[in-house]
């Protein structure tokens, strides 16, 4: 059997690296992954809950933070689908379009296929018809293909190595020191290596270590033109909260605290800061708590987006 990648081949050639997240793990700390040589991350976007009545789609509570902090700190960005067979691929291919349309993610969009809602090898017909369905979504909503998430025994036993997975990029997971799986269809399709859900980072938890196995050419040709790294990367003034876009602000309130004594006003005004910061009036905000000198923090009704707010002009988020 030939061994495609090793660990130790792969160190030797410095090949780039980058972690997958959950809120399992926690927020992602940009910084800490750039100092350590990470050059970005992947992160959960959502998926459906089949062991909850009703089967709700839920988006992973951290997606939101965590892409904006992997793009302060000028890494490469990400997200995931969990995918399952048996969830409706409408449902879910138009969940994930929700929950991504508004950022401007790197990677293309990536299907974790490695659930199977009690199918087995004997329903593979049924399991390849709604993985196609849901990557046919997913091509018509994000204008991209996918990347697709999975296990090489997996994808040899409950999809039986289908034709048309030579057409797209694979991410494998398989811990060991070496990577070996030797199916000819799709082994030069395999892109990215999850080697370990051990990675042991300074700082963090463990998280899920992942090599990337091409070129940067090849880097470069997957991401395409929406990464741009900044010349330098924008300092995170406090790690525990969200990352900040230099943009402009624009919020509505009945009410906003804050170190700069604001003009308080009803919800179809501006807001004036006493330094002439101007915050336009967009869409319905209350006010969660009053955190102190420096930031105020905000939350979006019905929704799960949370932004900290500053009077100062070199704090604004972008929240529309």
């Amino acid at each position: 059997m030939k061994f495609l990648y090793t660990i130790a081949e792969l160190k030797t050639t410095n090949a780039p690296q980058f972690v997958d997240y959950s809120h399992w793990q926690g927020k992602v700390n940009g910084d800490k992954l750039r100092n350590n040589n990470i050059r970005g991350a992947i992160v959960k976007a959502g998926e459906v809950w089949m062991n909850v009545s009703g089967k709700p789609a839920i988006k992973d509570n951290l997606h939101d933070w965590n892409i904006n902090e992997l793009k302060r700190a000028g890494l490469i960005t990400g997200s995931y689908y969990y995918w399952h067979p048996k969830a409706g691929a409408s449902k879910q291919y138009n969940h994930y379009w929700e929950i991504s349309k508004n950022f401007k993610i790197d990677f293309p969009p990536i299907l974790d296929v490695e659930e199977f809602d009690g199918y087995n090898s004997a329903n593979k017909v049924e399991v390849e018809r709604q993985l196609l369905a849901m990557i046919w979504g997913i091509e018509k909503l994000f204008k991209r293909k996918p990347i697709i998430y999975t296990r090489s025994n997996l994808w040899g036993s409950m999809l039986g190595n289908p034709d048309w997975g030579k057409d797209y990029l694979f991410w494998f997971a398989q811990y060991n020191l070496r990577m070996d799986y030797p199916n000819s269809k799709i082994s030069n399709n395999v892109i990215i290596w999850q080697y370990t859900d051990r990675l042991n980072i300074p700082g963090l938890t463990k998280i899920d270590g992942d090599y990337w196995l091409k070129d940067e050419q090849a880097l470069k040709d997957v991401i395409g033109n929406s990464y741009q790294p900044p010349i330098s990367p924008t300092p995170n003034p406090n790690p525990n909260i969200p990352p900040f876009e230099y943009v402009k602000l624009k919020v509505i309130c009945s009410a906003l605290l804050g170190r700069s004594q604001p003009i308080y006003i009803n919800s179809t005004k501006a807001i004036y800061f006493k330094n002439g910061q101007i915050l336009d009036i967009v869409q319905p905000v209350e006010i969660v708590l009053n955190s102190g000198i420096n930031f105020i923090k905000v939350k979006i009704p019905n929704t799960e987006k949370i932004y900290w707010v500053s009077s100062s002009p070199s704090y604004v988020k972008k929240i529309v």
